[in-house]
């Protein structure tokens, strides 16, 4: 509203949405289920949250200003609130489940 972007501020954003959207909801999965999986586990939280940083890496790259004029137009890569619902909709679903089952 104030016009008042920075580049400084597009990057802080980005790392913002990679430990809330990529770093948490692994976490949360890893510390709910995967723990008994010991390192596969592990693994496998990991691999979301560093996919994820590569996702924002990969958009970072389409701010750049040699891009066309038509780009700014679309959005490219799949965006990371997406797949930390996807990781986390599990949990929600057997906790809904849990709840029904108690009354």
């Amino acid at each position: 509203m104030i016009k008042g972007t920075s580049r400084f501020g597009a990057e802080l954003d980005s790392l913002a949405d990679f430990v809330n959207f990529g770093v948490a909801p692994a976490l949360f999965l890893y510390f709910w289920q995967l723990h008994e999986l010991k390192s596969a586990g592990w693994i496998a939280a990991m691999v979301f949250a560093i996919c994820c940083g590569l996702r924002l890496r990969a958009s970072r790259h389409d701010r750049r200003s040699d891009r066309p004029a038509f780009a700014g137009n679309f959005f490219t890569g799949v965006p990371a609130p997406a797949g930390a619902i996807i990781v986390l909709l599990p949990i929600y679903l057997f906790s809904s489940a849990c709840r029904r089952r108690r009354f």
